[in-house]
Formats: structure tokens, sequence, C-alpha cells
């Protein structure tokens, strides 16, 4: 079965590396999922990291839409570190602009956001690509 925003933790990959990534055992900080292709709503899990969201920024591509999801360790100092989760919906500049704009938020809305968790859509350039 596709794996779509509907049924996406049915996917055993997807399903483990989403708990990883909430797990405080586990060193993966961020996981992102892609569409397996260009007419397809279906995603697959394309890669997870242990580093910051810079490294993860990397396989973010120019010319495709993806979803990510981030663990960030905030604070001012040690005693005021707080965990915090990020689900971030990506539009490449060269994405085709029709079809992102359904994208945005799409997917995570389906997924129920809790207290520690925030939604974040970046489209870069998509205010020079609307005519």
């Amino acid at each position: 079965m596709p794996q779509t925003a509907d049924n996406l933790l049915s996917d055993p990959d997807i399903a483990n590396a989403y708990e990883d990534v909430r797990s405080d055992k586990s060193a993966t900080t961020w996981m992102v999922l892609k569409y397996i292709s260009g007419t397809s709503d279906a995603l697959k899990l394309d890669s997870t990291g242990e580093g910051d969201i810079a490294e993860m920024v990397e396989h973010l591509g120019d010319d495709e839409a993806a979803y990510a999801f981030v663990r960030m360790t905030v604070g001012n100092d040690e005693l005021s570190q707080r965990v915090k989760f990020v689900f971030v919906s990506w539009c490449g500049e060269s994405f085709v602009i029709s079809y992102s704009c359904l994208l945005i938020g799409s997917f995570w809305q389906k997924r129920r956001v809790k207290g520690n968790e925030m939604c974040l859509h970046i489209c870069p350039g998509v205010s020079s690509r609307v005519r």
C-alpha cells in the first residue's frame, strides 16, 4: 500500500525513524520524507541523521517537495534546555508552484501536533513565482 498522509506510520521504516527522532535514547535527530515520484502522493523515507538542522537541509532539493521531522534542543543556558520537535514542509525554489501550493501544510495537518511540536512551511522564492 502506498504511504500517504493518511497511513504514513504504517510503513515500518517511517514509523521507526519517527520514533527514533522522538526518543531521547536515540542519536537520530531528523528524518526526511520525499515523494516516490513527481506524479504520486506516496511518500518514502529518504534519509535520517544525527546532526543539526543544517545537515538536514542538505537533503532538501531545489526542485522537489519534501517533509522533515526534526528534534531540536533550545535554551539560553544549560539549565534552560528544552527539547522541541518541528515538522517541516519544504517546496524547493524550482519546484512547480501550482503543485507546491497544494502541498503546503497538507501533510502535517493530518498529524496531530503535541505541545512541544510546531509546524514550519518553507518555500523559498514563492512570492517571485506567483503571478
